[in-house]
């Protein structure tokens, strides 16, 4: 594609499609991850270890929704990105950002899983370690995140 040349826009039909399921992906997720993080925070009995991992996962992928879809939603309706070239590369960040944190912590939950089926009378993970392991887990994905922060390039037109 050349510099001066419009880039691809599919038929209105498809735009309608696009236009409809990413609406409906940005709803679910908006609102299903602001349920589970309600539900765990509003019911004591409910602020378990594992949960706390689930949480953390929810706010990760409501993250990525609101802060990465949304803007993209918008990109995606209107053909043009009217937030300027700080919020694309902040944007970047924070997609990677969140990706990351919730393959992390789908990990942390793994592992917490197979030491509760293969050491069933083991101690189980205190709320303590479980804090470390999801600081750790956003540490080790702004760490990888990082450089797409500082190397994004924005397309600017002429």
């Amino acid at each position: 594609m050349g510099m001066g040349k419009r880039p691809y826009v599919p038929p209105w039909w498809g735009q309608l499609a696009w236009f409809v399921v990413f609406a409906v992906m940005l709803l679910l997720a908006v609102l299903g991850n602001t349920l589970v993080i309600w539900i765990v925070l509003a019911h004591r009995r409910m602020r378990t270890v594992t949960n706390c991992f689930l949480v953390n996962l929810a706010v990760a992928d409501l993250l990525m929704a609101t802060l990465n879809g949304a803007p993209n939603f918008v990109f995606l309706v209107t053909a043009h990105w009217p937030f300027g070239a700080v919020t694309c590369t902040a944007s970047n960040f924070t997609a990677n950002l969140t990706v990351s944190a919730g393959v992390f912590t789908l990990v942390a939950i793994t592992v917490d899983r197979y030491v509760a089926i293969v050491k069933p009378l083991q101690h189980r993970l205190s709320r303590r370690v479980a804090r470390a392991a999801l600081f750790t887990v956003w540490f080790a994905s702004a760490l990888l995140a990082i450089p797409s922060l500082l190397y994004s390039d924005t397309y600017k037109k002429k």
